[in-house]
């Protein structure tokens, strides 16, 4: 099983991405968060892996982060989502906001994610609900940070300073976390890739 590819970012989309390892192309598919963290064509990128083999097929799933991959894991042994309904699940809501809603049994707004039905939602919630909580990210420097707690304070601090839930959600999703990252430096990480966006 393939855990992890490094190589050079040779192509990307929305919802797939190639990368050139030795000379061989991996296609793989991602959900936006991983796909709006991705470096420029020719760069070089590392993402964690989930190999899916089913008969002759065989799809790579690719994460940029710890957090994604492995609610990812924990989707797909739900009854009934397979790996792309758990990445489908992943590209309609940003990690913290989907974990959020299941630790709260929030069924109606699982249902607002495209191919979620509320029986499917009730489903996500019965299963995952206790093995979401205390949620760590490891960092690209194999640091540990409380993800949750430090995403949920920038936030907070976006929407005091007058931005929309929305826009702030958004912005979260965007961070990259860090051993040397402070609450203040991820915030000005944030308006930076706010006031880009708008420019």
């Amino acid at each position: 099983m393939i855990g992890s590819l490094k190589g050079f970012l040779s192509d990307k989309s929305t919802g797939s991405t190639t990368i050139d390892v030795g000379g061989v192309g991996y296609e793989i598919h991602i959900s936006p968060r991983t796909y709006e963290r991705l470096p420029s064509i020719g760069e070089r990128v590392t993402l964690k892996i989930y190999t899916h083999m089913r008969e002759n097929e065989l799809s790579l799933f690719g994460f940029f982060d710890t957090l994604e991959k492995t609610i990812f894991l924990k989707l797909i042994k739900v009854n009934g989502i397979g790996p792309r309904l758990a990445l489908n699940i992943l590209s309609g809501m940003p990690p913290l906001e989907l974990t959020e809603a299941i630790q709260r049994e929030d069924v109606d707004k699982l249902t607002t994610i495209p191919g979620v039905g509320k029986k499917m939602a009730t489903r996500i919630v019965i299963d995952l609900k206790d093995k979401l909580e205390g949620l760590e990210i490891i960092s690209s420097s194999k640091s540990i940070l409380p993800y949750q707690a430090i995403a949920k304070d920038v936030e907070s601090a976006l929407m005091n300073l007058g931005y929309s839930k929305n826009v702030a959600e958004k912005a979260v999703t965007q961070l990259k976390f860090s051993k040397e990252a402070t609450l203040e430096s991820l915030i000005r990480e944030t308006l930076q890739n706010i006031a880009g966006a708008r420019s």
